[in-house]
């Protein structure tokens, strides 16, 4: 999960690890990114606004690169058409809006990591 505020990655990695889902955490857009290079994950949670790099850039850069995961994005924020045209280029499944319900989430992982 890369997202900046702690609040909602403690949040969210508690509800996941007591649905037996492993979580790595990553408040850094750019630890985030390294973290998805050198691992390999089911799906990732991304945040698309954040302070160091938003989740766009990390979108970009995902499709730039052979990293191939499923992503599901997290936001408060509304998408621009521009924006929107990043994410569907991408390997993004799902969109959520925040303050997202965890069971939909759990759902939603469970969609896109074939669980």
């Amino acid at each position: 999960m890369i997202d900046d505020n702690e609040q909602i990655t403690k949040m969210v990695s508690t509800f996941l690890s007591l649905n037996n889902h492993k979580c790595t955490i990553a408040n850094h857009a750019q630890d985030g990114l390294e973290f998805m290079i050198k691992n390999e994950y089911d799906a990732v949670i991304l945040d698309l606004t954040m302070p160091d790099m938003d989740g766009y850039d990390i979108l970009e850069k995902i499709n730039e690169s052979d990293i191939r995961y499923k992503v599901i994005v997290l936001t408060a924020s509304n998408i621009s058409q521009e924006n929107m045209e990043k994410i569907k280029q991408s390997e993004t499944k799902i969109i959520l809006q925040k303050p997202v319900d965890i069971d939909v989430l759990l759902e939603k992982i469970s969609q896109v990591a074939n669980l």
